[in-house]
C-alpha cells in the first residue's frame, strides 16, 4: 500500500508515524489512476456541498461573466507577426523545422502567459473583468508559411516522370519502361521507369524518377505584382545606352543590348533572360564517401538593374535536375525541353500576366539570349563538342594542334546560321555513325536550345569568366607554371587542375574508335602527371616546389628562338633555355607567406591562405584566386625582380605584369573598347613571354578560349556582370537546405524550400520598400528588424530628423574638439554652406549654426562595406578617394569619424590622414610608375600632415597596404605599398 496525495485523497487524513497527514493509503494501481485522471472538484471528507452553494456559485460566475468587458486585439496581425518571425528564422537564418516549431509553441504560451497577467493585473488593480480574443498560433512552421507575411502559394511546382538514364519526359500515362532512341536504328533505353516504395504496411509502385520544375506562369505573375519590380523595368525601358565606344558599366550600355532595341522598346514587359545551368555537390563536401550531384537551371531578368538582378527572389529557378547520371550533350535537350517550350509560348505577341500596374493582364514576350555555364555545361546546352575534339572552340574554327598560336585571324570564326544549319544536319541524320562522322567535322551537335528562334549559339554563348580566367589561366599559373599548390606525392593534384577542361565531357554517344583514342589519351596523360614531381615546400631545395613533367608533343623547342651554349642573360635579346624557367628559392617563397599574413586588407576581403601552396589550406576558391593575382601579389612579387633587374628577371616582371593588366581589365564592372583591345595586347604578351618562359608547358583551351575576351567585352560589357559567380551563390542556398537526405525527393524538397525562402525575402524587401498593398506600420517595423534597409540608403540618403529627434541625438553626442570644429567648419564653407561659430551669440533669425557636439563612432557601413578608425582596424581605414576640394585621387587612412544633425540631416565627416608622397628620385627607383596597371604605388611609411575631410560619397576603395623597411627597393627610409584594384571600376 502506498499514500495517495491527489485532490480527492488529500481531503482525507492518514497516521504516518503517529501523525495524521492529507492522504489516503491506497494500491499503487490506484494512485497511479488517480495520478493520470486527477478530480477536477475537490470533494470533502465530512460532507457534501449544499445545492445551495452550487447556485450562488453559478450565479456569482455568470454575474461575473457578464460584466466582463471585451478587449479587441488585431488577432490577424499578431498572428502575421510571429508567423513572419519564425518562417525567417527557417528560410534565412537555417533554423531547423523541429526548432520552428519549438519557437512557435513558445511564442503562444508567452502571449497566452502575457494576457493573463494583464487580466489579473487589471482586475486587481481596477476591479474590472476583462477578457482577451483567444491567439491560436500555428505549432507547425509548415502551416506557419499560409499566415507569414509571404506566402508561396501562387508558386507552383510541376512533377514530371522521367527516366533516370537518358532523362526523357513523360507525362500521364507513364510506360513500363523508356522507349527513347538516339537514332532511328538504334535501340530504345530500355530503362524501367517504375519502382516499389513503402507507404505505411503497404507497398506502392511510383515513376522511378521525377523531374521538378518551377511553372513560369505563377512566377511571371508573382514576379511583375510586385511594385519594386514595376519601378526597375521602368528604370531600364527608359535607360539611355551609352554612345558606341563610351565606357560600359553593364549590359545596359552593350551593343548586345542595342541588337534587342526594337524588342524591348515594344513593352517595357518584354523581358530579356540570361540562362544559366551547374550542377553542384548536394551534401557539399563528402559524408559518408557519397557525391550526389544535383543540376541547377535558372533564369536571371537582364532587365533589371544589377543591384536587384542577382537576387533569390528575383531568380526565376527553372528546376533541379535529379541526381543521378549526369545528361550529356544529346540527352541534355531533354532537360531542356519544358522550359524551352514554356518559353515559346510567350514569343510575339505574347501572352497575357496580371501585373502590378495591370490587374487586368497585359502581353509578355520573354526571349533568352545569354547562356552563362562553366565549360563542361556550357558544351552541352550549347551543342558543342568536348575541348578533346578536334574543333574545340565554340567561337572560331581552331584545331588543337594551332593552339598556340596568337593570331585570331588565322582562323574563320563560326556564325550562329552556320552552326544552326549544322546542328540541324545532325538532327535529322538518321545514324548515329553519321551524326558521329557529322561531330567530328563540324565539331557542333543538335539542342534544344536551338528551338529558340531569336537564339544566337555563337554570339549569345558566354564564356564563363569565373571558370575560363580564375580558375583556368590563373590556377594555371599559380599551380602549374610556378608550381605553387603542387604535391610531388598527390599526382591527383594535376589532375584536378585540368578535369575542368580536359576530360570532363563523357559522351556516351561517341563511337567505339573515339572511345579507344580518349582511353589512350588519358593514360598518356596519368603517365605525364606521374611524372611531375614536386618538392615539398618544406623540402631544403632551391627552387620552387613546381613540376618538372616530361616535354609534351605541343612543347615550344628553346633552340627555334636561337638559344645555344653561349646564351647570356644580360643579353637584351637572350631567351630562357629549359634549366632557366620561372622558379622562386626559398628566401622568396617565404617572402611570398610573409607578405600574405603582413599585408593589410578590409574585412570583407577574404586574405588568401599565408601558408599558400600547403595541401593543409585546401583547394582555392575562384575569388582567392583573383585576390591573390590583383591584391595581394602586386605587393610582393615586382621587388623580386625589380632592383637591378638582368634580362630574364624583366622577362619575368613582363609576363607578371601583363598577367595582372588582363586580369584586372577582365575583372573590371566598367570597360570600354579601348580596354578590350589593351586586354588583348596584354594578353598576347602574357602568352608569348610564358611560351618563352615554361616551354616545358603547353597552352591549355582555356589560354585559347580567353583570346575571344576582347570580342566579349565590346559586345556584353563588363564580364563580371554576366559570370558565373551569382549561380555558384544560388549553389550554395541550395547546399544549405536541410534535407532528409533521400536521393527521390532531394530535388524536390530543395526546391520546395528554395520557393518558400525566396517568396518571404521578395515579401519582407517589399515592405522595406513601401510596396505591401495591405502595408502595417508594425509590419513594417518587423520588417526592418529582419531584413534592415542597405547602408547606403542611410549614409548616403540620409533620412530627414524631427526636431525632437535631432535635440535627442545632441543630448547623447560627446563635445567636438576646437581644432576639429575649426577644420570642419571651413570644410562646410568650402562646400557653399556658411555656418556660424557656436559662440557668436546673438545668432540672427534663421542662422546656420554648428553645433559643437557630434557623436564618435568608431566605424560606418557603406555599400555593405565597413569603414573603420586608424586605432580600430588598420585595414578598414586605409581609402581611396576623392578630395572634393581639388577632384584628385588620393590615398590615407581614416583617424576620425565624426556625425552630426545638420539641417535636419545627420551626416558623416571622415578626417583623413593622406599619405606622404615619395621625391621624384624614390619614385623612380620603383618598377609602378612604369607599370600602372598593378594600381599600385609607393608612399612613405609615416604619415603626412595633410589632413582630409570628406564624406561617404567622396570613398572610391579599399586598400591593400604592405609595409616595407628601409633598403626596399634602394629607397633609404620605409615605405608603404598601396593598392587600389579592389575598386574593380565599381566608381
Amino acid at each position: 500500500m502506498v499514500i495517495c496525495t491527489c485532490s480527492y485523497c488529500r481531503q482525507k487524513l492518514v497516521s504516518v508515524n503517529g501523525v495524521l497527514q492529507p492522504g489516503c493509503e491506497v494500491s499503487r494501481t490506484t494512485r497511479s489512476n488517480h495520478e493520470r485522471k486527477p478530480r477536477r472538484q475537490s470533494i470533502s471528507t465530512l460532507s457534501a456541498p449544499k445545492e445551495k452553494d452550487k447556485v450562488e456559485k453559478e450565479e456569482v460566475k455568470s454575474k461575473s461573466k457578464a460584466k466582463a468587458t471585451e478587449i479587441n486585439l488585431p488577432t490577424p496581425l499578431i498572428i502575421q507577426l510571429c508567423c513572419t518571425l519564425v518562417v525567417w528564422l527557417n528560410v534565412k537564418a537555417g533554423v531547423s523545422r523541429d526548432i520552428s516549431n519549438k519557437i512557435l509553441r513558445s511564442l503562444q504560451f508567452i502571449i497566452f502567459t502575457i494576457l493573463q497577467l494583464i487580466t489579473v493585473g487589471i482586475q486587481s488593480s481596477l476591479g474590472i473583468h476583462v477578457a482577451f480574443p483567444k491567439i491560436k498560433i500555428p505549432g507547425d512552421v509548415r502551416t506557419a508559411y499560409k499566415y507569414s507575411l509571404g506566402s508561396s502559394e501562387k508558386l507552383k511546382i510541376i512533377r514530371t516522370a522521367c527516366c533516370p538514364t537518358c532523362y526523357t519526359m513523360y507525362p500521364q500515362p507513364i510506360p513500363w519502361c523508356c522507349k527513347w532512341k538516339e537514332s532511328i536504328r538504334a535501340k530504345p533505353c530500355n530503362t524501367e521507369l517504375w519502382r516499389k516504395q513503402q507507404f505505411g504496411k503497404t507497398m506502392k509502385w511510383v515513376p522511378k524518377t521525377l523531374y521538378n520544375t518551377q511553372c513560369l506562369d505563377s512566377w511571371l505573375h508573382f514576379f511583375l505584382s510586385r511594385r519594386i519590380i514595376a519601378e526597375a523595368l521602368d528604370t531600364t525601358f527608359f535607360h539611355t545606352p551609352a554612345a558606341f565606344g563610351a565606357d560600359m558599366h553593364d549590359i545596359h550600355d552593350s551593343p548586345a543590348w542595342k541588337d534587342l532595341h526594337t524588342f524591348l522598346q515594344q513593352s517595357r514587359y518584354n523581358l530579356v533572360f540570361g540562362l544559366y545551368i551547374d550542377w553542384f555537390q548536394a551534401y557539399g563536401n563528402k559524408i559518408a564517401g557519397k557525391k550526389v550531384s544535383v543540376g541547377l537551371i535558372c533564369l536571371y531578368c537582364l532587365n533589371l538593374p544589377p543591384h536587384l538582378r542577382y537576387k533569390p527572389e528575383n531568380v526565376f529557378v527553372v528546376g533541379l535536375i535529379p541526381p543521378y547520371s549526369e545528361p550529356d550533350t544529346t540527352t541534355i535537350s531533354h532537360i531542356l525541353d519544358p522550359m524551352v517550350l514554356k518559353v515559346l509560348e510567350y514569343q510575339a505577341p505574347g501572352k497575357s500576366v496580371q501585373t502590378h500596374r495591370h490587374p487586368e493582364g497585359v502581353p509578355v514576350q520573354v526571349r533568352i539570349v545569354p547562356y552563362i555555364a562553366d565549360l563542361p555545361a556550357s558544351r552541352k546546352g550549347a551543342g558543342f563538342v568536348s575541348i578533346k575534339g578536334n574543333l574545340l572552340c565554340s567561337f572560331c574554327k581552331c584545331l588543337t594542334a594551332e593552339i598556340e598560336i596568337l593570331d585570331l585571324n588565322r582562323w574563320a570564326t563560326r556564325t550562329g546560321a552556320e552552326v544552326r544549319q549544322q546542328a540541324q544536319r545532325w538532327l535529322e541524320e538518321g545514324t548515329k555513325s553519321g551524326r558521329d562522322a557529322l561531330v567530328t567535322k563540324n565539331g557542333v551537335r543538335w539542342t534544344s536550345l536551338h528551338r529558340l528562334p531569336d537564339w544566337d549559339p555563337v554570339r549569345h554563348h558566354i564564356l564563363g569568366f569565373m571558370h575560363n580566367w580564375l580558375e583556368g589561366v590563373l590556377a594555371h599559373q599559380l599551380q602549374t607554371l610556378w608550381g605553387i599548390g603542387r604535391d610531388q606525392k598527390n599526382s591527383e593534384k594535376l589532375d584536378e587542375i585540368d578535369a575542368e577542361e580536359t576530360f570532363t565531357d563523357m559522351d556516351v554517344s561517341d563511337s567505339a574508335d573515339e572511345a579507344e583514342k580518349l582511353q589512350q589519351e588519358i593514360e598518356e596523360y596519368e603517365a605525364l602527371a606521374a611524372g611531375i614531381g614536386a618538392m615539398p615546400l618544406g623540402s631544403e631545395g632551391d627552387i620552387t616546389p613546381r613540376g618538372s613533367p616530361a616535354p609534351a608533343p605541343m612543347d615550344v623547342d628553346v633552340r627555334d628562338y636561337g638559344g645555344g651554349e653561349d646564351e647570356d642573360p644580360d643579353d637584351g635579346s637572350y631567351i630562357p633555355g629549359e634549366n632557366d624557367r620561372v622558379a622562386f628559392d626559398a628566401d622568396q617563397l617565404t617572402q611570398i607567406h610573409t607578405g600574405l599574413a603582413e599585408i593589410t586588407h578590409p574585412t570583407w576581403v577574404n586574405g588568401p591562405p599565408t601558408n599558400l601552396g600547403e595541401k593543409v589550406h585546401g583547394k582555392l576558391k575562384a575569388e582567392e584566386f583573383l585576390t591573390i593575382f590583383s591584391d595581394f601579389f602586386p605587393l610582393i612579387i615586382p621587388e623580386f625582380w625589380w632592383p637591378g633587374a638582368n634580362a630574364l628577371e624583366k622577362m619575368q616582371l613582363k609576363s607578371f605584369y601583363d598577367l595582372v593588366a588582363s586580369t584586372n581589365i577582365v575583372a573590371s564592372f566598367k570597360t570600354s573598347n579601348s580596354e578590350a583591345e589593351a586586354y588583348t595586347s596584354h594578353y598576347k604578351d602574357y602568352r608569348q613571354s610564358i611560351q618563352h618562359l615554361y616551354p616545358d608547358f603547353a597552352s591549355k583551351p582555356n589560354h585559347h578560349f580567353a583570346m575571344h575576351n576582347e570580342w566579349q567585352l565590346k559586345y556584353w560589357g563588363p564580364l563580371p556582370s554576366l559570370s558565373e559567380f551569382p549561380g555558384e551563390r544560388m549553389n550554395g542556398l541550395l547546399q544549405k537546405i536541410k534535407t532528409n537526405r533521400h536521393r527521390y525527393d532531394l530535388a524536390y524538397t530543395m526546391l520546395q524550400k528554395l520557393i518558400l525562402r525566396c517568396s518571404t525575402l521578395a515579401a519582407l524587401h517589399d515592405n522595406n520598400y513601401g510596396n505591401s498593398v495591405d502595408k502595417d506600420p508594425l509590419i513594417q517595423k518587423l520588417t526592418h528588424i529582419l531584413e534592415p534597409e542597405d547602408a547606403k540608403s542611410q549614409l548616403l540618403n540620409p533620412i530627414a530628423l524631427d526636431s525632437t529627434e535631432m535635440a535627442s541625438i545632441q543630448a547623447k553626442s560627446p563635445p567636438v574638439q576646437t581644432h576639429e570644429y575649426a577644420a570642419l567648419q571651413d570644410y562646410l564653407l568650402f562646400t557653399g554652406c556658411a555656418y556660424r561659430t557656436y559662440t557668436d551669440i546673438p545668432h540672427p533669425e534663421f542662422a546656420l549654426v554648428l553645433p559643437p557636439i557630434a557623436d564618435r563612432p568608431r566605424e560606418i557601413n557603406v555599400n555593405d562595406h565597413t569603414y573603420s578608425c586608424y586605432s580600430s582596424h588598420i585595414g578598414n581605414s586605409a581609402i581611396q578617394f576623392c578630395d572634393p576640394k581639388t577632384q584628385r585621387m588620393e590615398t590615407g587612412s581614416i583617424h576620425l569619424i565624426l556625425q552630426m544633425p545638420l539641417q535636419g540631416f545627420i551626416r558623416t565627416f571622415l578626417f583623413v590622414y593622406g599619405h606622404s608622397a615619395l621625391t621624384p628620385a624614390e619614385e623612380q627607383l620603383t618598377p609602378y610608375p612604369t607599370h600602372s596597371r598593378f594600381m599600385t604605388k609607393v608612399v612613405g611609411a609615416v604619415f603626412s600632415d595633410t589632413v582630409f575631410i570628406i564624406e561617404p560619397q567622396h570613398i572610391i576603395t579599399h586598400l591593400t597596404t604592405f609595409k616595407r623597411p628601409a633598403g626596399t627597393f634602394g629607397i633609404s627610409r620605409e615605405i608603404l605599398l598601396v593598392c587600389w584594384a579592389l575598386n574593380r571600376g565599381r566608381k
